[in-house]
């Protein structure tokens, strides 16, 4: 596996999808899983909850907007 440049876009990893955080629009609570939304309309599901994700994503350049407590809108 080839180490990730600085240049290259950072991603979050959905079980064997790969998702590039720039692409995320909406992280959705559901009991102990995040739906992640994605600007092509898809939506992948992670075993990871909503606050671990949002954590993840945050410290990758990811504005947020907090809707509710289960719903994090990329802006």
């Amino acid at each position: 596996m080839k180490k990730q440049k600085d240049s290259e876009i950072e991603i979050v990893n959905v079980g064997v999808d790969k998702i590039e955080v720039s692409e995320i629009v909406m992280l959705q609570a559901t009991i102990n899983y995040t739906i992640i939304h994605v600007n092509n309309g898809k939506q992948y599901l992670s075993a990871k909850t909503i606050k671990t994700t949002k954590n993840f994503v945050k410290k990758r350049v990811f504005s947020e907007y907090i809707v509710h407590i289960s719903l994090i809108v990329n802006i």
